[in-house]
């Protein structure tokens, strides 16, 4: 309240009181003050600024040096404020009860306290003043923290991704390019009609965000993989791109494109294989991370939930767990085609492109390619 009457010059010109006596937090309570100082003798003014947390030694600790400083700061704070302040403590009966301030004192103490409170912000060179605010901004002020950790791990995630299987890191230059590029996919995927719960497993993935070995969500966990494969560069890279029903994903997105070489960078952060529309390749990587998490579940139930040990699946599991992998994919494929005409953010639908393309009256079908025909 003092700092706020005065401003950031009062806080530095009476630092010396404020870091004397660091229980003096009111105008009320600074004008009670100098009235026990003046009323009593030096015994029961020390007594009384120690009840404000006076330190030995400070400037403030002797009763004459204390007073002469508290004049000094009323003087200091606007009239209003001193006038209310004393009347009140004119009117204050031991220590409860007082005379309410009158209400256009109120209305002057208010003014001046928004007038000089706000947020300091980072990212602006302005500083957010209360009276300025509004829900957008105060939702943006409570999602600094989150936004500052999602952006920490979405990087991780890119570096992870360019990794590569040759386990060599990436140049910052390289990561820095990488992390742009999936900003920018992330805002305008958004504008697809892309189910939310396909959504999601991009989302979490990008995060880090599940139940394995090293994941933000890890309890506990089966290590090596039920596939027999360990989970070499960690559980992201084995489950969303190493591990059997992954893998088999990888086989049926490269049916539609033979002879093209896919990584993670692909999939975890949506960079377009050559051949392919931007728009099309973001529904393909969604709906294969999906396919992808489909088939985990069916391998590893409970996986990092602490649900316990299973051994190797047998080849009957396996066999079954690709194959769910493999109808999850389809079954994006089609749910996207199945909204009928190609939404604005798909982009161009060439006659002859792989996976979506425009049948009769415009609308999508997904292209059906022969089952042997693996790139």
């Amino acid at each position: 309240m003092l700092r706020a009457a005065g401003g950031r010059r009062f806080d530095k010109v009476h630092a010396p009181l404020r870091e004397g006596l660091p229980r003096l937090l009111t105008l009320g309570a600074a004008v009670e003050l100098i009235a026990d100082l003046a009323d009593h003798g030096s015994e029961r003014g020390r007594q009384a600024l120690g009840e404000y947390g006076a330190r030995p030694g400070a400037t403030v600790a002797e009763p004459e040096e204390a007073k002469v400083a508290l004049l000094a700061m009323l003087s200091d704070v606007p009239l209003a404020w001193r006038a209310a302040a004393e009347a009140w403590a004119a009117g204050r009966p031991g220590v409860l009860g007082g005379t309410p301030m009158p209400p256009h004192l109120v209305a002057q103490a208010e003014a001046l306290l928004l007038g000089r409170l706000g947020w300091a912000q980072e990212a602006a060179a302005a500083t957010l003043m209360l009276r300025e605010v509004s829900a957008k901004s105060l939702l943006a002020l409570i999602m600094v923290p989150a936004d500052r950790q999602r952006a920490a791990l979405h990087a991780a995630c890119v570096r992870d991704a360019l990794m590569g299987e040759g386990a060599v890191p990436p140049t910052d230059e390289q990561a820095a390019a990488a992390l742009t590029a999936l900003r920018r996919c992330l805002v305008r995927v958004a504008s697809l009609p892309i189910a939310r719960h396909r959504r999601e497993v991009f989302a979490r993935v990008l995060l880090h965000a599940y139940a394995y070995p090293g994941g933000t969500h890890t309890s506990g966990f089966v290590e090596p993989c039920r596939c027999g494969l360990p989970r070499q560069g960690g559980a992201r890279r084995h489950h969303f791109f190493a591990c059997a029903p992954a893998a088999g994903v990888c086989d049926e997105v490269l049916r539609h494109l033979p002879g093209v070489a896919l990584g993670m960078p692909h999939f975890w952060l949506l960079q377009t294989p050559r051949g392919m529309g931007e728009g099309v390749w973001w529904v393909v990587a969604t709906a294969a991370l999906h396919a992808m998490h489909v088939g985990r579940a069916a391998l590893c139930p409970g996986d990092g939930a602490g649900g316990g040990a299973w051994g190797r699946a047998t080849a009957d599991e396996l066999a079954a767990a690709c194959e769910a992998a493999r109808l999850a994919f389809r079954s994006g494929l089609q749910a996207f085609a199945d909204i009928g005409r190609p939404p604005k953010g798909l982009g161009p639908l060439p006659p002859d492109g792989p996976f979506l393309r425009k049948g009769a009256g415009g609308r999508l079908f997904v292209v059906d390619v022969p089952v042997g025909a693996i790139g």
